[in-house]
């Protein structure tokens, strides 16, 4: 109840202030956040079907972007981030708008990615999420014995996937496309042209 106190302090003495500097009241504040919710969540706040709740993340993705204006999928996602944090909102970002087969098919061998989802498989949300740590701090003694430093080669690889994808939708736009505009096997196609790869 304290910490919800302060919270609502800092709300309103900014509110306040920018109220007294002629920029917005606290009532602007309220009314923002009462549409805003509304506009990206009609799936809460109308009557959508059970399939257009199946597609949420996906079109809230995609009117957030609208919304903003971004002209890049990735535009927006701060590159300061801890590096596995990065790389979560990234694949979360391209998966929702259902394009993870374009660009993370070669990223990961398939025989090792069926063998971890076979173990999660295997187990509760809770047993699985531990056996997801002990993997990942497998993988970072691998690393440390091998001299790379886990934290600095995911951010590394990380920032330069969002940079290639970046030079990508440029490329796109330069021909008078989106990734919007596309299929997932064009799309695929087209990245796979770009970077290379026949």
């Amino acid at each position: 109840k304290e910490e919800l106190g302060d919270v609502l302090f800092q709300v309103v003495i900014h509110a306040k202030l920018c109220e007294e500097e002629g920029q917005f009241s606290m009532q602007d504040v309220v009314d923002g956040i009462s549409e805003k919710m509304i506009r990206r969540h009609p799936f809460v706040f109308g009557n959508s079907s059970s399939e257009e709740l199946d597609q949420a993340f996906e079109t809230w993705e995609k009117r957030k972007r609208i919304e903003k204006n971004r002209q890049y999928l990735l535009s927006g996602v701060p590159r300061s981030l801890p590096s596995l944090l990065l790389a979560c909102i990234i694949q979360k970002k391209v998966s929702s708008n259902g394009l993870e087969e374009v660009f993370f098919s070669e990223s990961f061998p398939e025989d090792v990615r069926r063998k971890i989802c076979d173990i999660l498989d295997a187990e509760d949300q809770r047993t699985g999420e531990f056996s997801a740590g002990a993997f990942l701090f497998a993988l970072d003694r691998v690393l440390c014995e091998r001299g790379i430093d886990p934290e600095l080669a995911l951010h590394s690889y990380t920032v330069n996937f969002m940079d290639r994808l970046r030079l990508f939708e440029s490329d796109l736009q330069k021909s008078g496309k989106t990734l919007a505009d596309m299929t997932p096997e064009d799309a695929q196609k087209s990245w796979k042209k770009f970077n290379g790869n026949s």
